[in-house]
């Protein structure tokens, strides 16, 4: 019935209107067609209801402060409304502490008063600098905004003839014993891949909560992509294998595991297309598999990067410090 409503209703309010109905009634659950709802939500045919009272495609985060914390209508316009918020939780919706500056669709971004500044600077935002360097970079800030609140202008997306002149970005770890404990948490929340047969057997992720879905490689590709970034780049990430800055069309994210069991986006790597196609070769050889698996776990973190070598080949993947010591407390959990 979900998808036979997606044809007949004329409007995603009436979709959204149905859904709601038949979610809060229970009848999704007594006749198994949540899954059908997830498909729709998936596929962008749903729409939710946002803090702004709208049924809008921007509606895709749940609020991770106090209600009436953020004014900012960007935020608003992200944000579920409570209407509908057991049902954005059942489908998996994201906290608005994981957003990045390129979530925010172009139709919302507007110049910021001081009072939305300040909402962007959020302590509890993961990935703030990434939403401070699109907000300067984009200028939605004026000058003397960037000068009251220290916020440094980054510039335009980096020329292909000046991709050299910029650092592998650095990130040291402060608190290990805090970070451990966020590892554990993430491990904890993440979902786990099953092989769930239909007409063909596909590998899907199944969650603590129950739900079933099937992953999807753009947060896990944005997130690795945002650690590897060159400061004041936009467009642009660093390989870990050759260590040069490439655009992102020419960035594949591999998995250090060869057949994971659960969904982990720290277990990535940020590889360019030659070095990429390296490392699954590299990878698909069990004895050098097992080793650089070894060679991760034993590695020593000092400084804000760490080189860990590839054995036999004279090559070696550099992490940052935080990425490193993140993946050696996943692997611990494997």
């Amino acid at each position: 019935m979900i998808f036979l409503a997606r044809l007949l209703l004329e409007s995603k309010n009436d979709l959204y209107q149905y859904v709601l109905g038949e979610y809060k009634s229970g009848r999704v659950n007594q006749f198994g067609a949540f899954g059908d709802i997830w498909a729709i939500w998936n596929n962008g045919d749903l729409y939710l209801k946002n803090d702004l009272n709208k049924i809008s495609p921007n509606a895709k985060f749940i609020n991770h402060q106090e209600k009436g914390y953020f004014q900012c209508d960007i935020f608003r316009e992200l944000i579920i409304h409570d209407e509908c918020l057991n049902l954005a939780r059942d489908l998996n919706v994201p906290s608005l502490d994981k957003l990045l500056y390129e979530h925010i669709s172009d139709d919302l971004k507007h110049s910021l008063t001081d009072d939305e500044v300040e909402e962007f600077m959020d302590v509890d935002f993961i990935y703030s600098k990434n939403l401070l360097d699109g907000i300067v970079r984009d200028k939605l800030v004026s000058d003397s905004q960037i000068n009251l609140y220290n916020l440094i202008p980054k510039g335009d997306d980096i020329p292909l003839d000046v991709l050299g002149n910029y650092n592998f970005p650095e990130d040291s770890v402060v608190n290990k014993d805090k970070f451990r404990q966020h590892v554990v948490d993430e491990y904890e929340k993440a979902g786990t891949y099953i092989t769930v047969e239909e007409t063909r057997q596909v590998r899907k992720v199944s969650y603590p909560n129950g739900n079933i879905t099937i992953p999807t490689t753009d947060d896990a590709r944005l997130q690795t992509m945002y650690m590897y970034a060159p400061q004041g780049a936009s467009g642009v990430c660093y390989c870990q294998m050759c260590q040069k800055a490439k655009l992102h069309r020419n960035i594949e994210v591999n998995n250090i595991i060869k057949l994971p069991v659960k969904y982990l986006p720290k277990l990535r790597l940020a590889l360019c297309l030659e070095c990429s196609k390296l490392f699954v070769l590299y990878r698909n050889d069990p004895v050098f598999y097992d080793e650089f698996i070894e060679s991760i776990k034993n590695a020593v973190i000092t400084d804000g990067t760490v080189e860990v070598g590839i054995a036999d080949k004279g090559k070696s993947i550099r992490f940052t410090a935080t990425h490193l010591f993140e993946i050696q407390e996943l692997l611990k959990l494997l």
